[in-house]
């Protein structure tokens, strides 16, 4: 594991608990869907395997006429709570446009999990926090 991926992967844990204790966000007509599984063809999954790869998958949409820049972040935490896996995406949601976006993962063994993932506007402050944390529980087998 490189030094850049572990700041990168402490960094977004650091956003991740802040979006957890901040009460309130900055409303923006950002929207997006709780995360889902995929497979390598982007066919929805209800349930995925060990030792197999799957894409956690969430849409975007954009209500504004403006472009918006983002950072998409994604976790999966275990049973107890850990998170074992934490990604970002970057990118520019265009004008009244809207973008699927996908992270490969290989879950190493069987159980419940629990996907989350939200956009934040930079990792640079301010931060602006443009859509509430989405969830979702999965079932690894």
């Amino acid at each position: 594991m490189t030094s850049r991926f572990v700041y990168a992967s402490i960094v977004a844990a650091a956003l991740l608990a802040s979006v957890m204790a901040v009460p309130a966000y900055a409303q923006t007509s950002v929207s997006q869907t709780k995360p889902i599984l995929k497979d390598s063809l982007g066919r929805g999954l209800d349930e995925g395997n060990a030792e197999s790869i799957v894409i956690l998958s969430t849409t975007i949409e954009n209500n504004t006429s403006n472009a918006v820049p983002f950072i998409a972040l994604m976790e999966v935490r275990d049973w107890e709570g850990s998170t074992v896996y934490i990604q970002f995406q970057l990118g520019e949601l265009p004008s009244r446009g809207e973008s699927e976006l996908g992270i490969s993962w290989t879950p190493a063994i069987a159980g419940q999990y629990e996907l989350r993932t939200f956009l934040i506007s930079s990792f640079v402050d301010p931060v602006e926090i443009l859509t509430p944390v989405q969830q979702n529980i999965i079932t690894i087998n």
